[in-house]
């Protein structure tokens, strides 16, 4: 445990310089790539409050912008690079509480394995490491939601998680 939680922390120094400026909501430098992050931000927030409570459609937000913002290049019309945005803006406030529902579950699931003795510490582990990988990457992206690949994998994995920690609640 303490040689994974340090191999964890050598390798976030490695890439703190990486990640750094993603993480800020201001663009510090010009990085092209978060003036866009934040543009698609602010269009995803327009399209919210457009439509709060179903949204734009499945599917239907990168149209809603071309028709919005017709004067844009065609590599500008992209979704919002964040999962938890997308959801909101393609299926509005009440399917954004439920896929939060979902998340919810799925997450009080895996921090309720039982640790009889340790023998699941390495189960909560790599189920926690795996659901907090997943739902940290979600605000960084929309491919667990636009690509098809991406989006079964997403509701494979935390199907899985459910049933795995159910399992372990079971078997003790």
């Amino acid at each position: 445990l303490i040689s994974q939680l340090v191999l964890l922390a050598v390798v976030g120094l490695i890439l703190w310089p990486l990640m750094q400026n993603r993480l800020g909501v201001q663009d510090k430098d010009g990085d092209m790539a978060l003036s866009n992050r934040l543009h698609y931000n602010q269009e995803a927030t327009e399209m919210i409050i457009a439509s709060p409570f179903l949204g734009v459609g499945l599917g239907n937000s990168v149209p809603t912008l071309m028709n919005e913002s017709p004067d844009q290049e065609t590599w500008q019309y992209q979704p919002v690079h964040n999962l938890y945005l997308l959801v909101t803006t393609e299926i509005g406030l009440l399917g954004f509480f439920i896929f939060a529902l979902i998340l919810i579950i799925v997450s009080r699931n895996v921090l309720e394995i039982p640790l009889c003795k340790g023998k699941n510490m390495n189960i909560l582990l790599l189920s926690g490491l795996l659901l907090g990988t997943l739902l940290i990457v979600a605000c960084f992206d929309h491919y667990f939601w636009t690509i098809n690949q991406s989006f079964f994998l997403f509701w494979i994995v935390l199907g899985l998680l459910l049933a795995s920690s159910r399992m372990e609640r079971e078997r003790y």
